[in-house]
């Protein structure tokens, strides 16, 4: 399957690329550089007490940042799971921040923006909507 949904997106200053998918997801999604995505996920991630990266403090940075949570129902006998291209294709305007097994990345006007196309077959579990 080719990845016709996919933009290449790294805001990481040294280019790294691990352990920082909700810091690039959040710059696209509020078009901000990853310093100042990296001190606010800190600040709110300090006043909850919890590590910025906590699988948990997705939901907290969404609410704060304007995003309403959408959950994909379960599955039911022979229907397709919903990926980054399907989301894409039946999404072509607004911005969201999907959530899949291990990753979080940015949904914008269409297309998904991510380190690889890869990623373009993974399950997602929920998503938020900006309002």
């Amino acid at each position: 399957m080719r990845a016709s949904h996919f933009e290449y997106y790294n805001p990481n200053p040294k280019e790294l690329r691990t352990c920082d998918c909700m810091i690039r997801a959040f710059c696209k999604a509020l078009d901000k550089d990853w310093y100042e995505v990296f001190d606010l996920l800190n600040e709110i991630a300090k006043k909850n007490c919890m590590p910025f990266n906590a699988k948990e403090m997705i939901d907290i940075y969404a609410k704060e940042f304007g995003f309403n949570k959408v959950r994909i129902s379960a599955l039911k006998r022979g229907e397709r799971s919903i990926n980054p291209e399907k989301f894409c294709k039946d999404h072509p305007t607004g911005t969201y921040i999907l959530s899949m097994a291990h990753h979080t990345l940015c949904a914008k006007d269409g297309k998904y923006w991510d380190l690889s196309p890869e990623i373009s077959i993974k399950r997602i579990y929920s998503y938020w909507e900006k309002v």
